[in-house]
């Protein structure tokens, strides 16, 4: 279900803190698009078994 239209997406999705929140909006049936670094990692498996869109994504390269 996409409430109001909306994806959310989340960087951090997979740490303590993040996870909690994306777990949160998950359940109150939010659409979140959890972006990791790995998807394969159990945290992101576990928010895809929740109903999470998982996606990877690397880290920018800084600016010089």
């Amino acid at each position: 279900m996409i409430v109001n239209g909306l994806i959310v997406a989340m960087a951090g999705s997979t740490g303590q803190q993040g996870g909690a929140v994306a777990r949160r909006l998950v359940a109150d049936g939010w659409t979140v698009r959890a972006l990791t670094r790995d998807p394969t990692s159990p945290g992101a498996r576990a928010l895809a078994d929740a109903g999470a869109d998982v996606r990877a994504v690397d880290r920018p390269t800084p600016l010089r």
